[in-house]
């Protein structure tokens, strides 16, 4: 078992970020991974050919874990790819949120000359490559406002940007309830809006009410 402690890896990562230049770089399509976001697929670009052994791993409790071939993880330091060369962008995880404890966590990526240890930084190739991904966080609640224009109530031709014109009778939506109604009696114009949730029909409830 490897332990690390917060300090110590990041004075690790800050010296050799700065004296190494990176050659390869994590990305992802997705940085916050929940139930409603789906899976996450994580990417190595490099800039230039690599020759060597890829490690990908990431902290948790001060324990660093290894992500190894097989979908499987260590937490002694084994290669997710060996003695291989690197060029084109290859995908190195997909992640989902099922049973991951809530937390930001940060991937580290770097290749190693084969066969070497990657937790001495002068076998490296390349230099250190970081990502972040918030995993099973809350997300920040909209405001009314916001969803009032994202699900287009704000439109010319629905209720335009001014609620306090009262257009279609906007204003009769100043509780769940009613909202809920409006779209029952007028599945054609509000239909479009059944799925959306309580909370954020709530919301717009709320933003309406200030009119």
């Amino acid at each position: 078992m490897i332990k690390i402690t917060r300090y110590s890896l990041l004075m690790a990562i800050s010296l050799n970020m700065v004296s190494i230049g990176v050659q390869a770089e994590l990305s992802t399509d997705k940085t916050v991974i929940n139930s409603d976001t789906g899976s996450a697929h994580i990417n190595v670009s490099f800039a230039a050919p690599i020759h060597g052994d890829l490690y990908l791993a990431t902290v948790f409790n001060e324990q660093l874990i290894f992500f190894t071939a097989n979908d499987t993880v260590s937490l002694q330091p084994l290669p997710l790819r060996a003695n291989e060369t690197f060029e084109q962008p290859i995908q190195v995880l997909s992640i989902a949120s099922n049973g991951i404890p809530s937390s930001v966590y940060t991937l580290f990526q770097v290749v190693t000359l084969p066969g070497t240890d990657p937790l001495d930084s002068a076998n490296w190739i390349g230099g250190l490559s970081l990502l972040a991904l918030s995993i099973n966080l809350p997300t920040p609640a909209k405001s009314g406002q916001a969803l009032y224009v994202s699900l287009t109530c704000s439109d010319s031709v629905c209720h335009t940007t001014n609620p306090k014109k009262n257009i279609n009778k906007v204003l009769n939506g100043t509780s769940l309830p009613a909202i809920r109604l409006s779209i029952k009696n007028n599945p054609i114009t509000m239909g479009r809006f059944a799925g959306s949730s309580d909370a954020d029909l709530q919301a717009i409830a709320d933003y309406l009410k200030t009119f």
